[in-house]
């Protein structure tokens, strides 16, 4: 598999995110949002959750459901960061 991410100064969004030359979104693999939401002091925990493995995804991107599962761990760790108030 060959894959690159590269995480957003600002935490939020992968600033390069490609799957065997595919664009990839985090959207195929999970949700992200603040499970706290406070409008004052901005994401209180922010966090990513994955789904499970679509065929429809791992055909997209050429990957095993293994590779999925890692790719999808390796977000949840980039992208569940709690607190940030980078946007209040």
């Amino acid at each position: 598999m060959n894959f690159q991410l590269e995480i957003y100064q600002l935490f939020c969004y992968p600033r390069v995110f490609i799957i065997n030359k595919t664009k990839a979104s985090v959207d195929d693999f999970g949700e992200f949002y603040d499970l706290m939401p406070d409008a004052e002091t901005g994401c209180r925990d922010r966090t990513f959750i994955p789904f499970d493995p679509e065929e429809e995804v791992l055909k997209k991107y050429q990957i095993t459901e293994d590779e999925y599962n890692y790719i999808s761990g390796l977000l949840k760790e980039k992208l569940s960061f709690g607190q940030c108030n980078f946007c209040s």
